[in-house]
């Protein structure tokens, strides 16, 4: 499967050099929207195209604690959980 990520918008609000070391921190609020957008395509052993499409995620997420956290699975876990749904509704036998 072929996956070229055309859009993805993170939940909150980047401010620009706000943090001490002059960096950018992005602010969430209790509750913020995530867009992903997609098009896939899924190819047999040689090379010919069984599927094709375009897909857009947006879900509207809660913030779960108002810690500050640099763990970079932090930035996309929201996408993980909409994403599965996707993939078991799109590809279901």
């Amino acid at each position: 499967m072929e996956v070229s990520v055309t859009n993805i918008d993170l939940a909150g609000d980047i401010k620009f050099n706000q943090s001490s070391a002059g960096r950018n921190i992005r602010v969430l609020k209790d509750t913020n929207f995530i867009r992903l957008c997609f098009n896939y395509q899924v190819k047999d052993g040689n090379g010919e195209l069984l599927k094709e499409g375009q897909y857009e995620l947006k879900e509207l997420t809660r913030s779960s604690s108002s810690r500050i956290s640099i763990n970079r699975f932090e930035r996309i876990k929201h996408f993980v959980k909409p994403l599965k749904n996707w993939f078991s509704t799109t590809f279901a036998k």
